[in-house]
């Protein structure tokens, strides 16, 4: 039987729409995006898979290192929910997560999980000589990130109290000023990574790729800094997980991400989008059949 003309054009438009749609430069970033996350999630579990001792290790030693932070931003939080209430906690709360995501410990942890998340093997001088490098950037970068957090909490639990005729005005700035905390806190969530990434560079230097790097990638910088923050409370609320892998755990991740991220905004004469997929090439058979692993 004859197709129908009509019929017949119809389909001939459909094809060639979806091979322009399914072949644009579009598509293909898009596409691209999309197999980034599957990527860091394979990679992070044979990272975590690999180095399961030697993260449960770190995570003890980072718990010894974080009390001081922890202790502090408990005190600041319960202070700042007495005199502001539930804009205080929030004050709090921010300030301690900026604060120990860029302590030293927090620093160390994560600079040795990037080092595993590029398939390197330091040594144990080489994991010590990490957090002498990270000590004091570490306590003065925690100690800004912190009051610069608290500055910009207070301000906006103030500006909320005002009354009539600067309701709005009160409400306008509190604006400013929480946009203003998830600012730092997504700059500081880029500052520890890159610090972590690249060790050769300065610490100002770093801090400003990262304020590029967060206002240039919202998208991937909350997705990837939720994740974080659900995986770590995921493993706390096991509360075995706090001592062993609550904090390195997480930040194998974090490494993970932030090197796949950045490797695709690499130029496409950078960039060999196969070589990352060449890096793991192991599947979920391998668990079952260990002696089958190419690694």
């Amino acid at each position: 039987s004859r197709t129908n003309p009509t019929v017949g054009r119809v389909r001939r438009v459909a094809v060639g729409a979806y091979h322009q749609f399914a072949c644009s430069p579009a598509a293909r970033n898009r596409n691209r995006w999309d197999d980034m996350f599957g990527t860091i999630l394979k990679k992070t579990f044979w990272n975590t898979f690999d180095h399961l001792g030697g993260l449960v290790l770190l995570n003890l030693a980072w718990m010894l290192l974080a009390v001081p932070w922890l202790i502090g931003g408990l005190l600041a939080a319960r202070a700042l929910a007495a005199a502001y209430g539930p804009a205080g906690v929030i004050t709090g709360f921010a300030a301690t997560l900026a604060s120990v995501w860029l302590s030293p410990g927090c620093l160390w942890v994560l600079s040795v999980c990037a080092a595993w998340a590029r398939y390197e093997s330091p040594d144990r001088g080489a994991v010590w000589s990490m957090l002498r490098e990270r000590l004091l950037p570490g306590l003065w970068l925690s100690l800004v990130a912190g009051a610069i957090a608290l500055i910009l909490g207070v301000n906006g639990a103030f500006y909320l109290r005002l009354g009539a005729p600067f309701r709005w005005l009160g409400l306008l700035l509190a604006g400013v000023m929480i946009w203003g905390l998830v600012a730092l806190l997504a700059i500081a969530f880029h500052t520890g990574l890159q610090l972590a990434h690249d060790r050769n560079r300065s610490v100002w230097h770093e801090v400003k790729r990262a304020s590029l790097y967060a206002l240039a990638l919202p998208l991937p910088t909350i997705a990837t800094g939720l994740g974080v923050l659900l995986y770590a409370s995921a493993l706390a609320f096991t509360q075995i997980g706090v001592p062993l892998i609550a904090m390195s755990m997480p930040a194998m991740f974090a490494a993970t991400a932030e090197r796949e991220i950045l490797r695709r905004l690499q130029p496409p004469s950078e960039r060999d989008d196969e070589a990352s997929g060449r890096e793991e090439v192991r599947t979920f058979r391998d668990i079952i059949r260990p002696w089958d692993m190419d690694r």
